[in-house]
């Protein structure tokens, strides 16, 4: 007899021995026969709740899941699974009463002609599980209220500017197993919903923070920049974090970011930049991310002391280095990051000697990141350009021509690790 919690619980099982059996950083199974036969599994069981479900919604998600599953074992021709990918649109609920959840998006080359472009952008796959930790921590979230009681006087709204701020959308976390596309990508660690299914951004949006790809994304691109640009204790400090702590301050820094985009007096405008076309992405990077700086060391229930804090630093800035070497020349996070930087040096708070490491000043960062949240927000609230490119400029970057200025021996060797990467792989290939 058909029993939903059993079946439930024995995807679980399998989805654990998968999750255990993927070989990081590109999430390829260490085992494939043994990735086949489970799959193979839960295949077969999504096949039972396909046909005994309790609700026509879960039986059809079973169905279309368990194909897609097969699919990428190699069990059905790609043809049958565009034919179903082209026929529904699965939507994913935030919460759907269940512990599971298996989705697929479309974005593959070879897919094209047999559907509309729309529908082929994204084609990618895993089983995402709840997060338990993550949700809790997502739960004890500053609100936008509480953030902007905190912020300094001289950039804390009014109450008619915080009346008109829009609430941050739904964050939920999870951890994954990836099986394809865009997903199997290392960094590929969330996904903002409606967008990323194809519908248009309307309605209620919300966020899948994937924790255990984050994590893992930070130990196999982030840490190695660190180890070469950080001082060599803050890089043992951050080599012996646990799992579950770098996950704690990850989504800590993705969440945070978010809220400071909506804090302030000015938040977030996706239209009217008012004198900042080209270069109001950048400002406003800058401007959320000092705000999330400075309410980290003021969130006891999310950074509860300063041993908490010089780590949470640690990881913020061993970040900075990634978005940094990735590419400042057309990325907003990325530009905004390397003037952050140039900023916490020019005063002391980060120094970078003739070893060319970062070391911190974590008594000087505190009053280095109080100045930074105010002049960031004073550049978009005052809205002049000539005053803006004026700060960046004096922080290495050329806001118009989106380069970096006059890269000093540190930030030319943080840019340059890249392309010496790229190169290495392009000779090994």
């Amino acid at each position: 007899m058909f029993d939903l919690d059993e079946t439930l619980t024995a995807v679980m099982d399998c989805v654990d021995e998968l999750r255990d059996n993927q070989a990081e950083p590109l999430g390829l199974p260490a085992d494939p026969a043994r990735a086949h036969a489970l799959k193979r599994r839960i295949a077969g069981l999504l096949g039972e709740i396909a046909s005994a479900g309790p609700t026509p919604g879960l039986r059809e998600i079973a169905r279309l899941r368990r194909g897609w599953i097969l699919a990428n074992n190699d069990d059905v021709k790609q043809d049958e699974l565009a034919r179903e990918v082209a026929q529904v649109r699965i939507r994913y609920p935030v919460d759907e009463g269940y512990t599971f959840d298996v989705g697929y998006l479309v974005n593959d080359e070879g897919l094209q002609g047999r559907m509309s472009r729309r529908e082929a952008r994204r084609y990618s796959g895993w089983i995402r599980t709840k997060h338990a930790a993550g949700e809790a921590l997502i739960a004890d979230m500053l609100s936008v209220d509480e953030l902007n009681e905190q912020l300094p006087a001289a950039i804390r709204p009014d109450e008619a500017h915080m009346k008109q701020a829009v609430p941050p959308k739904a964050y939920h976390v999870y951890n994954a197993v990836r099986f394809a596309g865009e997903a199997g990508r290392a960094e590929h660690i969330a996904n903002f919903w409606p967008e990323d299914e194809g519908s248009p951004p309307k309605g209620q949006k919300w966020t899948a923070i994937y924790a255990n790809l984050y994590t893992q994304r930070f130990r196999t691109r982030a840490m190695p920049l660190m180890q070469r640009h950080g001082s060599l204790s803050d890089v043992a400090v951050l080599l012996a974090l646990p799992d579950a702590q770098l996950d704690h301050h990850l989504i800590c820094i993705i969440r945070g970011h978010e809220l400071g985009h909506f804090a302030g007096p000015v938040p977030l405008r996706l239209t009217g930049y008012q004198g900042f076309e080209g270069i109001y992405p950048i400002v406003e990077e800058l401007r959320a991310d000092a705000t999330w700086l400075f309410a980290s060391s003021r969130s006891p229930k999310l950074i509860p002391d300063e041993a908490a804090w010089h780590d949470h630093m640690r990881v913020f800035w061993a970040e900075a280095l990634r978005y940094i070497n990735r590419d400042v020349h057309g990325r907003a996070d990325s530009a905004s990051m390397l003037a952050a930087l140039n900023f916490m040096r020019a005063r002391g708070a980060i120094t970078t000697g003739t070893d060319l490491r970062m070391h911190f000043d974590f008594e000087r960062m505190r009053p280095a990141i109080d100045d930074l949240v105010v002049r960031a927000t004073h550049l978009i609230q005052r809205g002049e350009r000539t005053r803006a490119n004026a700060f960046f400029a004096e922080h290495g970057y050329d806001l118009d021509n989106r380069r970096a200025v006059a890269p000093d021996a540190f930030v030319e060797r943080v840019l340059s690790q890249r392309h010496a990467e790229e190169h290495a792989m392009n000779i090994s290939g």
